[in-house]
């Protein structure tokens, strides 16, 4: 339908007159056509099971999450979704925004809640390294934070609890342009960002529901925190912390050796620090099990496990509960 647009007449005087009416022209609405509709991911055959006017019908975007949901088919996948992965929002909408990516849907998706998600699982990650390891350095919490929470992680995580199986997605269009600001597009990196918005919808239902998750499909992995440390100066910096401690000057002394003469000698260093053993290592030479003697006393420190630990945290989710108990 089209309007004409009615035509400003100049006065004698050079001056506009404006004509007493203009007809009024409606606010146009977005519409989604439902030949649109995905036709790859897990969603394209509940997609192609909703009940559709016609093949070139269009229809107001708000009825696409209808559509879904009146799916029996995606709403049964759905139902066993949340019983494998214990996730419940407290209505479908909510989970099928969480499942929802921007390249099937422009306008209510899951990038905020996948923002949020990421943020809260680098929180919870943090908080519980940076508690139960209470001498790692920087560096070496800022790796293992991401070894835990990054991308290729979270997306193996969605598919364990079967995400790619609900998830909304389409290869076409905006997912092009999406997948140039973050890598390859597949299946992985969307399951990764519907994860993050799961932890994400939690989070903001409930913050301790969203550490819960975090605790028991994140942390629960196992990772070297070891092979995270960088102790390339250890031999320089082992006195340092021996002093900040009050400690003896650190001493290496050689404890065994074998071959000296051969080809192939052994040497056995411990470190000590007064009459405590701090660390040993061995080498085929005297500098190298140094090294490594100097190397071990400094893991052994930087590795301090206290394993049960109070976090942060749990005091404030114990205040929100007392909170909670007063107000009613």
């Amino acid at each position: 339908m089209s309007f004409r647009t009615p035509t400003l007449a100049r006065h004698s005087s050079s001056r506009l007159r404006i004509p007493p009416s203009i007809p009024h022209v409606p606010t146009p609405q977005i519409y989604v056509s439902q030949q649109n509709l995905p036709t790859r991911g897990a969603y394209a055959t509940a997609a192609a099971a909703a009940q559709v006017e016609s093949p070139g019908s269009r229809r107001p975007l708000g009825s696409v999450v209808e559509d879904v949901l009146s799916s029996k088919d995606y709403v049964a996948k759905l139902s066993a979704f949340k019983a494998r992965s214990g996730i419940e929002l407290g209505n479908d909408a909510s989970l099928v925004e969480a499942l929802t990516h921007v390249s099937y849907r422009q306008t209510t998706n899951n990038q905020r809640l996948s923002y949020l998600g990421e943020k809260g699982a680098k929180l919870f990650v943090t908080e519980q390294i940076f508690t139960r390891y209470p001498k790692l350095p920087a560096d070496a919490l800022e790796s293992i934070v991401k070894s835990y929470t990054e991308r290729r992680v979270l997306g193996n995580i969605g598919k364990a609890l079967g995400v790619p199986g609900v998830m909304l997605w389409q290869n076409s269009g905006s997912a092009k342009q999406d997948s140039q600001k973050e890598g390859a597009m597949n299946e992985g990196v969307i399951s990764a960002k519907a994860t993050y918005a799961l932890i994400g919808a939690l989070y903001q239902k409930a913050p301790l529901e969203a550490r819960k998750f975090v605790h028991a499909h994140i942390l629960s992995r196992d990772v070297d925190i070891e092979t995270h440390l960088k102790l390339q100066g250890a031999k320089s910096f082992l006195p340092l912390i021996m002093r900040e401690q009050g400690k003896p000057r650190p001493a290496s002394r050689l404890i065994r050796e074998s071959g000296r003469l051969s080809t192939s000698p052994v040497f056995l260093v411990g470190v000590y620090s007064g009459a405590e053993k701090i660390g040993e290592g061995y080498g085929s030479s005297l500098s190298e099990a140094e090294f490594r003697a100097a190397k071990n006393a400094l893991t052994k420190h930087f590795m301090m496990d206290l394993k049960k630990v109070e976090l942060p945290s749990d005091q404030e989710f114990v205040d929100d509960i007392d909170d909670g108990l007063q107000l009613q």
